[in-house]
């Protein structure tokens, strides 16, 4: 994160078409390295949206339409 601090801070934060997108499946690591960050990142974050996991079906149809094969045992496990 230092490292990343000191980027945006001294170099990308002045671009005005830059912005910088954080996602995983870690909210725990996001909430507190990025969202509740006391560091050089403090008060940087300008929007958090939500978003809510897929249903096992809509699953099945995004895996369908990649051509990818799974069972529903499978799919719920991965």
């Amino acid at each position: 994160m230092t490292g990343f601090e000191a980027f945006w801070n001294g170099w990308a934060c002045h671009k005005k078409n830059l912005m910088v997108i954080v996602c995983g499946s870690s909210s725990s690591w996001i909430l507190e390295n990025i969202i509740n960050n006391h560091g050089g990142l403090y008060g940087r974050v300008t929007y958090e949206m939500k978003l809510s996991t897929f249903s096992l079906v809509e699953n099945e149809k995004y895996l369908e339409s990649r051509g990818i094969s799974m069972s529903r045992y499978d799919i719920t496990q991965g």
